[in-house]
């Protein structure tokens, strides 16, 4: 993936992050700073690449599903096969960014399914989701929530 922001902007922002060690930075897709007022709740989806959260201030309840849950979480996209790996791929896949996401909201659900753990991050900690894996994330903080995601392929 390419950034959005001018070359100017990327080498300011640079000079405050670093990319851990073990992440090749060619292999780096994006670098997402979320900020919100208030609880905001994420669609349930997955993603393809890895992804560290690192959170900055508030709080974010996540709910992490194994890749072989996607057919019992309802994923809008016809799955063709679930690899060892976690990598998930579908049938007619014209839609890259639709497909991923889930008809149901485990949050409203209440329970978490078999396969599906719930982990509570705050500031200062870090979470590594797979790629492929399934989560759905609850943001809360007063004033303000913030978090930084990257996003990197293997």
């Amino acid at each position: 993936g390419s950034s959005k922001l001018q070359p100017p902007m990327r080498h300011e922002l640079s000079k405050d992050f670093k990319l851990p060690y073990f992440i090749n930075p060619s292999f780096l897709d994006s670098v997402n700073l979320w900020m919100g007022k208030g609880e905001i709740v994420s669609r349930l989806h997955h993603d393809d690449n890895e992804n560290l959260a690192t959170i900055i201030q508030g709080e974010k309840k996540y709910i992490l599903c194994s890749p072989a849950t996607a057919n019992v979480l309802q994923v809008l996209g016809e799955v063709k096969l679930v690899s060892a790996n976690g990598r998930i791929m579908y049938h007619h896949s014209d839609d890259s960014h639709g497909e991923h996401f889930c008809l149901r909201n485990l949050f409203e659900e209440g329970e978490v399914p078999d396969d599906c753990v719930e982990v509570v991050a705050s500031e200062g900690d870090v979470i590594y989701i797979p790629g492929g894996w399934f989560h759905q994330v609850r943001s809360a903080g007063e004033p303000y929530h913030q978090a930084v995601n990257i996003w990197w392929a293997l």
